[in-house]
């Protein structure tokens, strides 16, 4: 159960549409179905409805997006009978795509403090906090350059550095 509640059982929600793979690109099909399921009202708990994948392969030559949250997608549980959806071509992309579209709204910007922040820190020391409320989120955004990032592996990243690492 990917996606739901740190992975915990969602509600039995009721299949409201139904499609089997084709045989060939399943993009538009998936894609189509996703986005009508969408387009319908909520109903308790919250939920649009579930979108039902018969048993069999569907073929994705693109890239499939879940804009919205209350959508629930189930394949089949017999494992003699599998539902699979598996990426095609030669490009690479994303499969899923799950989230609103576009970039994250910010309310409020500010600098770091430190000139490092250890890879998998929980904490950082921000440069003014008026605006930020105990439960917010927060986007961190760091950029990206065409040259290689130099520090010790597990530690704090030091410095941008030129040449070959």
């Amino acid at each position: 159960m990917a996606g739901y509640a740190a992975g915990k059982l969602p509600p039995d929600v009721p299949a409201v549409l139904q499609v089997r793979p084709s045989g060939a690109d399943d993009t538009a099909l998936l894609q189509a179905a996703i986005d009508e399921l969408a387009a319908r009202s909520r109903a308790k708990p919250n939920f649009h409805g579930a979108l039902v994948l018969s048993p069999g392969t569907f073929r994705v030559e693109g890239r499939l997006r879940i804009a919205e949250s209350g959508i629930v997608i189930r394949g089949s549980t017999n494992p003699r009978q599998p539902t699979r959806i598996i990426a095609v071509g030669t490009s690479r992309r994303t499969l899923l795509e799950i989230g609103a579209s576009g970039p994250p709204r910010l309310a409020h910007r500010t600098a770091f403090v430190a000139e490092a922040v250890p890879a998998g820190s929980r904490t950082l020391s921000v440069a003014e906090i008026d605006g930020f409320e105990i439960g917010n989120r927060v986007v961190v955004q760091r950029p990206s350059t065409d040259l290689p990032i130099c520090g010790p592996i597990g530690g704090p990243v030091r410095a941008i550095c030129s040449g070959i690492v």
